[in-house]
């Protein structure tokens, strides 16, 4: 299970999600994209990612 934190740019605040890794990642249609195709090779539980960047920072 890991840990997602985005970051909510409407409101500006941190808001935390738990997904397992075949689950889709907040805010995306359609499951789209899952926290393991996002989190690629990391081994980290805890993932950070931008409501509207979608940009990565680890």
């Amino acid at each position: 299970m890991a840990r997602i934190l985005v970051y909510n740019n409407d409101t500006n605040r941190m808001e935390t999600y738990y997904r397992g890794e075949q689950e889709a990642m907040p805010y995306v249609t359609n499951r789209t994209l899952t926290v393991k195709e996002f989190k690629g090779s990391s081994r980290k539980q805890c993932t950070l990612d931008r409501k509207k960047s979608n940009a990565s920072v680890e």
